[in-house]
C-alpha cells in the first residue's frame, strides 16, 4: 500500500508548465498522469508491472527522443524507454519519471544488396520480417514477432 501512494505522490513530481514546454518541444505527444490515455500508455506486456512514469513522450522522431533525454537529464529525473514490443522485467517503464516511448517510430529501411536493415526502434520483429520479406530478404529473428527490434539485424539473400 505505501508503494502505491508513494507512486502516486512522486508522479507529480514534474510540474505541468515542465510538461507542457516538453510538449511544446515534441513533434510527438506527451502525456501526463491526467491524460485519458495515461493508463493506456503506462500500461507494458507483462501485467504484474504497475509503474506511474510522471510523464510518458510519444516520439515521432529522433529530435523528439534528443529534446526527451536532455529533459530528463537536466530535471534528474529517472528515465526509461520504451520500443516496439514487450519487455518482461518492466524496464520500458519507470515511477516519477519520464518514459520515451519509440512505438510511434516504425521506419524501417532494407537495403538487399548490401545486406542491411536500418529500423527505427518503435519497430517489433514482425513489421521488420515483412519488410524484409517484401524487398526479398530475410532476418534471423525471435519467435514472437511482437518483440521489439531494437538490435540490428543482418539481411541475408
Amino acid at each position: 500500500m505505501a508503494v502505491t501512494s508513494v507512486s502516486r505522490v512522486a508522479s507529480h513530481a514534474i510540474s505541468s508548465l515542465d510538461a507542457q514546454l516538453l510538449d511544446a518541444q515534441l513533434t510527438g505527444e506527451a502525456i501526463t498522469p491526467r491524460h485519458p490515455d495515461y493508463d493506456r500508455a503506462r500500461g507494458v506486456w507483462n501485467g504484474m508491472i504497475d509503474r506511474r512514469p510522471a510523464l510518458i513522450a510519444r516520439c515521432a522522431d529522433p529530435a523528439d527522443v534528443v529534446a526527451c533525454v536532455n529533459f530528463a537529464r537536466l530535471r534528474e529525473l529517472p528515465l526509461a524507454v520504451r520500443g516496439g514490443g514487450h519487455g518482461v522485467a518492466g524496464h520500458a517503464i519507470c515511477d516519477a519519471g519520464l518514459v520515451i516511448d519509440l512505438s510511434p517510430m516504425k521506419r524501417i529501411e532494407v537495403d538487399p544488396d548490401a545486406r542491411t536493415v536500418r529500423a527505427q526502434g518503435g519497430c517489433t520483429l514482425g513489421e521488420l520480417d515483412r519488410s524484409c520479406a517484401r524487398a526479398m530478404a530475410r532476418t534471423t529473428s525471435a519467435f514472437e514477432s511482437t518483440s521489439s527490434s531494437t538490435t540490428p539485424r543482418t539481411c541475408s539473400a
